[in-house]
């Protein structure tokens, strides 16, 4: 299902938390599953100290294995992707973990054209869907931005996989 399907749903459940959250960016991706990944002001100087976060109190650990669901509650780390977040859950991230996270599993697990196509498809379609201070015109060009940001970052590290890289690129974002 299309992450589309999602949008207004979801800016209407981060809209709800304003009041009660200091949110600066949510970003809907389809990640294991369809979440909504949170930067808020607690996500930002985070000490995995769960039980005292007012994010993690007001959104809740998941419970539910991934489903066509918009997932808004937060989802447990395991110990495979502790290598692509340094917090205890995957949907706490600042942007720029966000853009780290694609980076680092794109340069460490990716090793086939199929596997870059998988991933890059996961980047081309997530969607910001709230940024603070940035108006609703605004976000498809902080969207673009980090998007970009992942590819250019990526490319840097990708060795003698580059051309398989840049050829799953080619194939999933142009025309861009």
């Amino acid at each position: 299902m299309s992450l589309a399907h999602f949008e207004s749903s979801a800016l209407a459940f981060v809209q709800s938390k304003l009041g009660i959250l200091d949110i600066n960016t949510v970003i809907l991706d389809d990640w294991c599953g369809i979440r909504l990944i949170y930067e808020t002001n607690d996500v930002c100087r985070c000490t995995n100290d769960c039980a005292q976060c007012r994010t993690y109190l007001a959104l809740g650990e998941d419970q539910n294995p991934p489903g066509d669901f918009l997932r808004t509650t937060l989802v447990k780390a395991s110990d495979d992707h502790t290598d692509v977040t340094r917090n205890r859950m995957l949907n706490c991230k600042t942007t720029a973990d966000y853009q780290s996270s694609f980076v680092q599993w794109l340069q460490g697990r990716c090793h086939t054209l199929e596997e870059f196509r998988e991933e890059l498809t996961l980047v081309r379609d997530f969607r910001v869907v709230y940024s603070a201070g940035v108006s609703e015109a605004g976000l498809p060009a902080l969207e673009r931005a980090l998007k970009d940001g992942i590819v250019e970052s990526a490319r840097r590290g990708m060795g003698e996989r580059r051309a398989l890289f840049d050829q799953a690129v080619r194939e999933i974002f142009l025309p861009w």
